[in-house]
């Protein structure tokens, strides 16, 4: 997307280079990771998980792909508590579009869930908070 934002015509890129410079972009993200900021998610999870809610993740991937950030919650040992994930490199969807809302909803288990009852957690005023209660969600701000 970001390719396509600048104008660049994916068709003239070699595919191999451009893997290669992928592969490589990957091995730097995975050897310095994220830093979890909550101590104690592990726990706060456990208690989310033990009322029987779920905890999903919609994001949009602009630099790191979702199979990146999958390999980032395995090392974490975080994947354990996610029910689904939805990337936008993997469906060519992105947030606000309401489109990648709907796709959250139908991976719901609980298809009578209200609209409102499902809160998206996220950092961006339009795409998340916007976006989100455009579509019928609650939604959370974070602010840096």
């Amino acid at each position: 997307m970001i390719l396509g934002a600048l104008n660049v015509d994916i068709k003239l890129l070699n595919k191999e280079k451009f893997n290669e410079f992928y592969e490589k972009s990957e091995e730097l993200f995975l050897e310095y990771k994220p830093v979890v900021i909550f101590e104690n998610i592990h726990d706060f999870f456990d208690e989310i998980k033990n009322q029987g809610k779920t905890i999903n993740i919609l994001s949009n991937t602009g630099f790191i792909k979702g199979k990146t950030m999958r390999k980032f919650l395995i090392h974490e040992n975080l994947d354990q508590y996610i029910d689904f994930h939805i990337y936008s490199d993997e469906i060519n969807c992105s947030k606000p579009n309401p489109l990648i809302f709907q796709e959250v909803k139908n991976n719901l288990k609980n298809q009578d869930l209200p609209l409102h009852q499902i809160l998206h957690i996220g950092d961006n005023p339009v795409a998340d908070y916007k976006g989100a209660t455009d579509f019928g969600f609650s939604a959370h701000l974070l602010k840096h």
